[in-house]
């Protein structure tokens, strides 16, 4: 083990943001069932009344205006919700930059048990070989 350095340790992150968000955590307000629902069957539906004007069908443009924005209103509803989840208010970088922080401290903790794991421990190894030769439990006497 001599030969083989212990790796640094991993950087400190701070206690605050930690405790804020495990405050939002628990204060974060319950969703509701069906909050994030697709809009593929609604998509869908545009696309068939965009369709069937292209075809000459005599579809009223305002159905199609009006299917858009209910597409648009079930999008804002879901982006809404998203933003009051814990961590919702992170952007695609910083979640990206905490994934690569965690995963650093990951590694280093592994790192670190392995380092644990290649340390001989002959004290240890000698009481464990003394109950596979038959030793006895109570120590000679002097």
């Amino acid at each position: 083990m001599a030969g083989s350095p212990l790796p640094p340790p991993p950087p400190a992150v701070a206690a605050g943001p930690s405790t804020q968000s495990a405050n939002a955590a628990e204060a974060a307000p319950a969703l509701a069932p069906g909050t994030f629902t697709s809009v593929l069957p609604a998509l869908e539906d545009v696309l068939e009344l965009i369709y069937g004007i292209a075809e000459g069908e005599a579809i009223k443009t305002e159905d199609v205006v009006a299917k858009a924005k209910a597409i648009s209103t079930q999008l804002q509803a879901m982006k809404k919700a998203a933003s009051t989840l814990p961590g919702g208010h992170l952007g695609a970088e910083s979640v990206s930059e905490l994934t690569r922080i965690l995963e650093a401290q990951a590694a280093s903790k592994r790192a670190v048990l392995k380092a644990f794991l290649d340390i001989p421990t002959p004290a240890v190894d000698a009481e464990s070989n003394r109950g596979v030769d038959g030793g006895s439990d109570t120590p000679a006497a002097p």
